[in-house]
């Protein structure tokens, strides 16, 4: 290896490394920090030692919540890289391909079928949002199958554009009236 690889190595470690020190500092403020302030004795004390309120408060409240944010934070940006990828399109966005789109007409599609019920309403609406995401992703696929074959570069474009036209015509005429107002 060169000198320039070696210090474009060294480089990205230390990088790395300051973004998981900064990741831990967020991580340890966060389970410090909240509506039930601690101190910083109260605090090692209910991190350390398991036999107080302190202690209920980080693992059972704090704990769950800066570790749901961690994953979903590595989960987004995971599949922002391979949207990217596979586009090769570093601008590439769920937008640019529909994929909003088709969430937002489910979501819609979900609030229209089961207005009269509100249970119903928050428990299928983010899996109708996930279900019309889902299934403009395999569309958007199945109309581009020679370009992931790689004989056709750019119909990826025209096909995202088309498919946000559709369901943006369509959105608006399905928009749903509730408690009995006028839709406009």
């Amino acid at each position: 290896m060169n000198k320039e690889k070696i210090k474009n190595y060294f480089n990205t470690s230390i990088g790395h490394i300051t973004l998981f020190i900064i990741l831990i500092i967020v991580a340890l403020l966060a389970l410090r920090l909240g509506s039930a302030s601690l101190s910083f004795n109260e605090f090692i004390n209910g991190l350390f030692f398991r036999n107080d309120t302190n202690a209920i408060i980080i693992y059972n409240v704090r704990l769950p919540r800066v570790l749901a944010g961690i994953i979903a934070g590595a989960g987004l940006s995971l599949s922002g890289v391979l949207l990217q990828s596979i586009l090769d399109n570093p601008l590439a966005a769920p937008s640019v391909i529909g994929i909003n789109s088709g969430a937002g007409f489910f979501t819609v599609l979900s609030l229209l079928i089961f207005i009269p019920s509100f249970s119903l309403n928050i428990i299928l609406t983010p899996v109708f949002a996930f279900i019309g995401a889902f299934n403009r992703r395999l569309l958007y696929i199945c109309l581009n199958i020679s370009y992931f074959i790689g004989k056709k570069k750019l119909r990826y474009k025209r096909t995202g554009i088309f498919l946000i036209i559709i369901l943006t015509v369509i959105l608006p005429v399905n928009k749903p009236c509730i408690f009995g107002k006028i839709c406009t």
